[in-house]
C-alpha cells in the first residue's frame, strides 16, 4: 500500500477538482436521462465528460501530462487503472460524444438505450477512480459534484 500523501500538494487538489467537475457531469447526465423534454445526447455527452474528467484527474494524481487529449480510451490506457470498463467501451463512449455534440459526425445522436449505456459507463469509471484515489490515502469523502 502507497503511503497517505498530502492534500497540501498542489496536484492533489487539482486532482480532486478534476474528480469533484467528474461528479457533476455524471449527476447531470443522470438528471438528463430522467427529464423526457432533454434529448438523450445530452445525457451521453454528459456521461463521456464524467468518464473524461474522472480519467484526468487520476493522471493529474500520477502527475501524468495529458495535454488536450480527450480520447478517453487513450487516456485510460495512459492512466493504467482497472476502470470496470473495456476498451471497446471507453471507444464507444468517446463516439457518443462525438456524436451528440456533432450533426456533422456521420452518426446518429445517440437514444435512450446508448444514453442509458453511456451513464452506466460513466458510474463506473468515476467509481473505480474515486476508490483509487482512496486506495492510496488520497480521501475522497469531501469531495463534491462541482
Amino acid at each position: 500500500m502507497t503511503a497517505p500523501q498530502s492534500p497540501a500538494e498542489p496536484h492533489i487538489q487539482v486532482a480532486l477538482t478534476w474528480l469533484a467537475w467528474a461528479e457533476g457531469d455524471l449527476v447531470t447526465a443522470k438528471h438528463n436521462l430522467l427529464d423526457p423534454d432533454i434529448p438523450p445526447r445530452q445525457a451521453a455527452q454528459h456521461a463521456e465528460q464524467a468518464a473524461e474528467k474522472a480519467v484526468k484527474a487520476g493522471l493529474v494524481l500520477r502527475q501524468i501530462d495529458f495535454g488536450k487529449q480527450h480520447d478517453v480510451e487513450m487516456l485510460a490506457g495512459w492512466l493504467g487503472w482497472r476502470l470496470g470498463t473495456s476498451a471497446g467501451q471507453l471507444e464507444r463512449l468517446s463516439a457518443c460524444n462525438t456524436e451528440a455534440r456533432d450533426p456533422d459526425s456521420g452518426g446518429d445522436a445517440p437514444n435512450d438505450a446508448e444514453a442509458k449505456a453511456a451513464v452506466a459507463i460513466a458510474e463506473r469509471v468515476v467509481s473505480a477512480v474515486r476508490a483509487r484515489f482512496n486506495a492510496l490515502g488520497v480521501t475522497t469523502d469531501q469531495v463534491k459534484p462541482a
